[in-house]
């Protein structure tokens, strides 16, 4: 049966729109040799997704270093490039969640959420803060339900425990 026939199989014509912009804005290298290139490419660039894959977003460029972001894949582009909705992050005029063109090498498998009832000191955890998730180690805890913890960016900051995660890396 043909994707043609199969109508929850066809992209969303917006996707479709998206990757069609995206390509058309590549530059074309001819010398380039495809078929070489894909056979010495590291299993860590050979990793798939596939439409729906909830995904982690990691180095998003200047002032994110230490943070990722959670999203989804809609759609792949060419073979090193996805497109992905992001849960917490919206589009700059706020009409909806932020779709963006994301290099495979900045996405991962989301972690799967490991349950605690709490975190000891100098502890490397991810604290949900401004949309994302980012690296610190927790310094003390402050009363039954919250930490201070210590970011390398930013200094430090309290956080309740709900925003907290056990750092997977």
């Amino acid at each position: 049966m043909h994707v043609q026939e199969r109508q929850n199989m066809r992209p969303a014509i917006a996707n479709v729109v998206i990757a069609l912009n995206y390509l058309t804005s590549q530059q074309y290298d001819p010398s380039t040799n495809l078929v070489q290139a894909s056979r010495r490419s590291s299993h860590s660039e050979q990793m798939k997704f596939k439409r729906g894959d909830q995904i982690e977003v990691v180095d998003m460029g200047p002032g994110l270093l230490g943070s990722f972001y959670d999203g989804y894949i809609i759609s792949r582009v060419g073979k090193k490039t996805y497109i992905v909705v992001f849960r917490t992050l919206l589009e700059a005029d706020h009409s909806g969640l932020l779709r963006e063109f994301v290099k495979a090498g900045k996405i991962r498998p989301k972690h799967a959420d490991v349950v605690v009832s709490g975190f000891d000191l100098v502890k490397k955890v991810d604290v949900f803060a401004n949309d994302g998730w980012w690296t610190g180690r927790i310094i003390s805890k402050i009363g039954e339900t919250e930490y201070l913890v210590h970011f390398d960016n930013t200094n430090q900051d309290i956080y309740p425990f709900t925003n907290i995660h056990v750092h997977q890396d």
